[in-house]
């Protein structure tokens, strides 16, 4: 009788290794996730990360300073500014220009691929979470440890990082510091980046002039964000900011004026409103915003109505769309204080006739 000699690798040895390889996973897994949770700070018996995970679950309640809310939010902070660096490694695991691209190139892909390749994990954290979580840590003063993430590889770590260190109030920097900061800024590429610097500049004001040349290179660099649905308004944020700077960027207005053909009617209205902030010349900016003005959201309409106030008698040719805008606003509160403001200072008895008091 002829004995089949043993294979090499019979079924039954295989799915032994098979068996001994997923354990070993597993517990190499289990092993990390416990040296990751019991090295990092804790609060109340809980790790930082799940504090995390908690703050992350809370988001979207229809009660945003819910009792709930403000528990994680406050647990965060008691755990020092050694959790920092955790806030940054989430964000960094959720917002990646990888991950992004993976996500946005899934949903086209054909069926057949789809059942071969993973789905992509959706963003668990967010930059506006990490936001709201690093400012827990306001009181410690960590402006170094996030001044020192603004030279991260990861766009959403830099974005968070210089929201939190050019909006915390009171200011964290000097005036001249902060403006150094925001002029290298500007030159990010990430728009997101750019538009947080270009805030802070415009909040600073003619003591920002020596921003000025920076403010003008980036009204040239692309606002696509880091995927298809986000777009950053940093070009019309560098002129919000150019004109805040006022009579001191003069050396702008050409090229704030050669973006006006531009079909984005915010960074229109911006453009408008600093040339005149910069020259007091109407010529360009009066006819920008009374064209613009009716087709605006509420925010933008705000700002342009505004300026046309600033403006005074010389914005007599706007009264006319001011007194259509008056009608048009009667249950908008929000608009129609800056409209009743704009007629009295620009026409006393048109506004008067009109019956705005």
């Amino acid at each position: 009788m002829k004995i089949t000699p043993p294979t090499a690798n019979p079924p039954s040895r295989k799915r032994t290794k098979v068996i001994v390889a997923a354990l070993i996973a597993v517990s190499v897994a289990g092993l990390a996730w416990l040296l990751l949770h019991t090295c990092e700070p804790s609060y109340n018996g809980k790790p930082f990360t799940l504090w995390l995970e908690e703050c992350h679950q809370l988001k979207g309640s229809s009660e945003p300073a819910s009792e709930e809310q403000q528990k994680a939010m406050k647990a965060l902070g008691q755990m020092g500014t050694n959790a920092i660096p955790i806030i940054f490694r989430t964000l960094e695991g959720n917002d990646s220009p990888m991950r992004n691209k993976y996500r946005e190139v899934w949903s086209t892909l054909p069926a057949f691929l789809k059942m071969v390749l993973p789905q992509p994990k959706p963003e668990n954290f967010s930059v506006d979470e990490a936001i709201g979580a690093l400012f827990q840590f306001a009181d410690a003063n960590p402006v170094e440890q996030l001044r020192s993430q603004l030279k991260s590889g990861n766009p959403a770590v830099r974005e968070a990082a210089a929201s939190v260190v050019l909006g915390h109030r009171p200011k964290w920097l000097s005036t001249k510091d902060e403006t150094s900061l925001c002029i290298s800024l500007l030159r990010d590429l990430d728009p997101a980046v750019r538009w947080e610097s270009a805030m802070a500049l415009g909040e600073l004001g003619p003591a920002a002039s020596n921003a000025v040349p920076a403010l003008i290179a980036s009204l040239q660099a692309s606002e696509a964000g880091r995927n298809k649905l986000s777009t950053f308004h940093s070009r019309a944020a560098a002129a919000k900011a150019l004109g805040s700077i006022g009579p001191a960027a003069a050396s702008s207005v050409p090229a704030l004026t050669n973006l006006l053909p531009s079909a984005d009617t915010y960074l229109r209205v911006q453009i408008a409103s600093a040339v005149w902030n910069i020259s007091s010349e109407k010529s360009i900016a009066l006819p920008i915003l009374i064209s613009d003005c009716p087709g605006l959201d509420s925010p933008t309409k705000w700002s342009a109505i505004s300026t046309l106030g600033e403006m005074g008698p010389r914005a007599k040719a706007a009264i006319p769309m001011l007194l259509n805008e008056l009608t048009n606003s009667k249950n908008d509160a929000f608009i129609l204080a800056p409209i009743t403001n704009a007629l009295k200072a620009i026409d006393p008895e048109a506004a008067a006739k009109a019956g705005v008091k």
